[in-house]
């Protein structure tokens, strides 16, 4: 399960990017801002469910995250997801 940290930590690299890649930005702020949405709907659940006990992360779940990825790695990790502007996703 993804947590709001995971969704913001994802934003904030794709922000970085955009940045990174004028050519692509556009994409780059489609997909933080979609994350961004996600991680205010995961807030809103977690609101809704406040008996149950918050799941710390992990330093190594941390570490992950926060680990600079190449453009190549975040491409394909989209693809994975079904979220690269090529794999047909009309979301």
């Amino acid at each position: 399960m993804t947590t709001r940290l995971e969704f913001n930590l994802r934003a904030a690299l794709c922000r970085q990017l955009a940045k990174r890649e004028p050519a692509n930005r556009s994409l780059w702020m489609a997909e933080a801002e979609h994350l961004l949405r996600l991680s205010k709907e995961k807030l809103q659940g977690e609101a809704e469910a406040k008996s149950a006990p918050a799941r710390p992360v992990s330093a190594r779940r941390i570490a992950f995250l926060t680990k600079p990825f190449s453009v190549h790695e975040l491409m394909e990790s989209l693809k994975r997801a079904g979220r690269h502007p090529n794999s047909g996703d009309t979301r």
